[in-house]
């Protein structure tokens, strides 16, 4: 689900780099943390790519998918010299950088989830469960 938050993101991402490499998850990996069925990866794909082509002047962007947590690890010391992350996942991030021993110059940026009318933070997972129960 490409939801506000997602969108916020991936804006925040442009404003402060030249290229963008997004890292998706696959469809068993979601279903694996989740244990839920996706909207299948290239769907998923597509829409992140309309939103970026739509929303955005800069168009340098890749988008990998991933099947586990070590290969997203390895694909963020491949790619990254930001990444931006919700402030749980800060720790996770600073964790990577010591256990790689990245040299290279890395900023991670914290950014709040973003919060609904109601003071809820946006979450697919959340999102997905009120449309299960429609």
């Amino acid at each position: 689900i490409l939801h506000k938050g997602h969108e916020e993101y991936i804006k925040t991402a442009f404003d402060l780099a030249d290229r963008v490499v997004i890292l998706m998850a696959s469809d068993i990996y979601v279903y694996c943390k989740k244990h839920v069925f996706p909207n299948s990866f290239y769907l998923r794909k597509e829409k992140i790519c309309n939103f970026i082509n739509n929303t955005t002047a800069n168009h340098n962007f890749t988008i990998i998918e991933f099947n586990d947590d070590d290969e997203r690890d390895a694909l963020i010391i491949k790619y990254a010299d930001l990444v931006i992350c919700t402030p749980e996942y800060y720790a996770e991030m600073n964790e990577i950088i010591m256990e790689y021993k990245i040299k290279h110059p890395f900023l991670i940026v914290i950014k709040q989830r973003l919060r609904d009318k109601n003071n809820e933070e946006y979450s697919s997972t959340k999102l997905r469960k009120s449309n299960q129960n429609c």
